[in-house]
């Protein structure tokens, strides 16, 4: 089996760029929402906001530690390992998720992050279109008004997902 390190290496730069982004456009949301204690659980609600701003965070340091453990079992030469590890690393799931969450207009950070992300298609395949819907959305949306709309819609996307339409 073949690993493309630098392409591996150039993706983690790029998911770190996004990162630095993504915690400052958490720091200005933070700041944002510092008095505001109301806790109303709309989509785009200031606590939905700062959640998906925080899951962003969370979801880039997860893809940067899954593909550092995925390298470092190559390097290594542990394949059977590394292999293991490839599916996790691919994951663009991982660091798109926070952003349905998020009030619009996105932030400057937010937008710029997301950009540096459509830019990793070739490496997270199917990133670029999750990532122009995200930015096309006129307004949040989860969690939903609608829960059984909800769960129908994501289910439909996952068969289509795994028969490889999208």
């Amino acid at each position: 089996m073949s690993y493309d390190l630098g392409n591996l290496g150039r993706a983690s730069r790029m998911l770190n760029e996004a990162l630095e982004l993504f915690k400052s456009e958490q720091r200005r949301l933070e700041q944002q929402y510092s008095g505001d204690t109301g806790r109303t659980d709309h989509a785009g609600s200031p606590s939905q906001t700062l959640r998906g701003a925080r899951d962003l965070v969370t979801g880039m340091r997860e893809s940067l530690d899954s593909i550092a453990l995925h390298v470092g079992y190559v390097s290594l030469g542990l394949s059977e390992l590394a292999e293991g590890t490839r599916e996790r690393a691919h994951n663009q799931r991982l660091f798109l998720s926070g952003v349905d969450r998020m009030a619009r207009p996105l932030g400057e950070a937010t937008l710029r992050g997301l950009q540096v992300l459509r830019e990793l298609d070739d490496v997270f395949d199917g990133v670029a279109s999750k990532v122009d819907s995200a930015v096309a959305a006129q307004q949040a949306t989860y969690p939903p008004t609608d829960w059984v709309a909800y769960s129908k819609e994501e289910k439909r996307k996952m068969r289509e997902e795994k028969a490889g339409w999208v």
